[in-house]
């Protein structure tokens, strides 16, 4: 598997060379990238490992979520000086726990498990994931959860009857939720948004602002691990200056256009992996579309966060392995 990994080796030699070039350091990203550039050494090529990767993301999902019900309503909510209240950072706890119900979910649908307890045990990572995300208030998290599971549900090569089974289940499930009071926290902060995505559309226009500022030579190659971006977010003196949230205008600020492209390929690489492969495309492209959402409100990529990589590296694997299957 790692000899065909061309694209991802020469996006890695390309990040490095701009942060050590335009920083002079080596960053999280760099360490989190060359971490699993290397364990791609350390992969079979006929995948006979593949449930035991799937099996890591589910137990961590469901370890997540207890840790969740056992302490986390102490920390769900800060309070400043002020009076003012905010929620923690959710997003990158409910998204993590959110890869597990993904994939939990896909297991079940499309019959990928080996035995009994390996279905029961994505079953119950599918109800308590669920309940977490919901409690978490995670609008993000939410969103590509949904997003995936929805993929995962319409392409499913199951009968029709199955689906509509599905969702007359997920409904149900959705009004006894919401008649417990488990949407509360996540509705109020649906309805609390003032159009800007908690200033997130604030955010990415300073972001942008700072690359319109670059030079040509910046803006095609980038300036190097948040230098321009955390810059001009503090000069603004705007809510999260010091972040992008959103990991697509992060690699354009970073690393310039040709970063951004970069980027953009690794996301569709898996997809063009499994294009021939009408039994596995939809599967992939859940995965995908899961990440690529999180990646819109987030930048968990170029924060070099690698739960999120490793992710990446467990949807690169399926599609390799996949595309050796026949139908």
């Amino acid at each position: 598997v790692y000899k065909r990994q061309v694209l991802f080796t020469c996006f890695c030699l390309y990040v490095l060379c701009i942060d050590l070039l335009k920083g002079g350091k080596l960053e999280n990203i760099d360490y989190s990238i060359l971490v699993v550039l290397i364990s791609f050494f350390f992969v079979s090529k006929d995948g006979h490992e593949e449930s035991c990767y799937i099996l890591s993301f589910i137990i961590v999902s469901l370890i997540i979520c207890l840790y969740f019900f056992t302490y986390g309503q102490s920390g769900t909510v800060e309070v400043s000086e002020d009076g003012r209240t905010a929620w923690k950072d959710s997003n990158y706890l409910g998204n993590v726990c959110g890869m597990g119900i993904v994939l939990a979910y896909n297991v079940l649908v499309n019959n990928l498990y080996t035995n009994k307890k390996f279905k029961y045990l994505c079953l119950l990572t599918v109800i308590v994931g669920v309940i977490m995300i919901v409690l978490n208030a995670s609008r993000g998290a939410f969103l590509s959860m949904t997003v995936a599971i929805m993929i995962i549900t319409l392409f499913a090569r199951i009968k029709t009857s199955s689906k509509f089974g599905i969702v007359i289940a997920v409904s149900l499930s959705a009004v006894t939720m919401y008649s417990l009071g488990l949407f509360e926290v996540l509705e109020e902060r649906v309805m609390s948004d003032d159009g800007t995505g908690n200033a997130r559309t604030i955010i990415w226009a300073a972001k942008l602002d700072a690359y319109s500022q670059l030079s040509l030579l910046e803006k095609v190659f980038g300036s190097g691990y948040r230098r321009q971006g955390y810059r001009r977010g503090f000069e603004l003196a705007i809510p999260g200056g010091f972040g992008f949230h959103c990991d697509y205008i992060a690699w354009l600020v970073d690393y310039g256009i040709v970063g951004l492209l970069f980027f953009i390929s690794l996301l569709i690489y898996p997809l063009k992996l499994v294009w021939h492969r009408p039994s596995q495309r939809p599967i992939v492209l859940s995965l995908i579309l899961f990440l690529a959402t999180c990646c819109s409100t987030l930048e968990p990529l170029t924060a070099g966060r690698l739960a999120y990589w490793y992710f990446y590296m467990l949807i690169v694997l399926f599609a390799r392995w996949s595309s050796q299957q026949t139908n």
